[in-house]
């Protein structure tokens, strides 16, 4: 936690969703694919996740022509 400023849980899921979001924008596997290659075993709630951390879904991501900014992460010690 004091190495990271964040909690180990926190950190990870951060990860994979940034995994998650260079995944989509650099090719043509579906969504549910990258959900599981990331590490999420229900692909309803990686899309849930990854909208509360882009505000947009994974298939709107891939979409836009500029992919939004990420949503700032969230306060050390606070989870979602």
């Amino acid at each position: 936690r004091e190495r990271f400023g964040t909690s180990p849980m926190t950190w990870l899921m951060e990860a994979r969703l940034s995994e998650a979001a260079r995944l989509i924008r650099a090719g043509e596997d579906p969504v549910t694919k990258i959900a599981y290659r990331v590490g999420f075993k229900d692909p309803s709630h990686f899309t849930r996740r990854f909208k509360g951390r882009f505000g947009v879904s994974p298939n709107e991501y891939r979409r836009a022509d500029t992919p939004p900014a990420p949503l700032p992460a969230p306060n050390p010690g606070e989870e979602s």
